[in-house]
């Protein structure tokens, strides 16, 4: 299981670069108060992190995965995603405004 962001820079192509040391607080716009603090990325890091993730998906293995298997990768995720409601409803509440 990977571990949850730390205080360092996101990750760019698998890789940790060093940054400038800022962070971001994370707020969500329902009910606004600070849930954490991340890594702020700089610009420079925010436009590499773009074409690493399109070519992570047009290289890695998703593309190439039969769709049966992909059925059960997203079925998986599904299972994990139930098994803590809580959680999973409070962190999608706390990130919508209701309409």
């Amino acid at each position: 299981a990977r571990s949850p962001p730390g205080p360092g820079p996101p990750p760019t192509a698998g890789r940790h670069h060093p940054g400038g040391g800022a962070t971001s607080a994370v707020v969500p716009p329902r009910d606004g108060p600070v849930r954490t603090e991340g890594a702020a990325a700089e610009p420079a890091e925010g436009a590499a992190a773009v074409p690493a993730a399109r070519r992570a998906f047009d290289t890695g293995p998703w593309p190439r995965l039969a769709p049966a298997d992909r059925g059960r990768v997203l079925l998986r995720l599904a299972e994990l995603l139930r098994a803590r409601p809580d959680a999973t409803d409070e962190e999608l509440i706390g990130e919508f405004d209701p309409l």
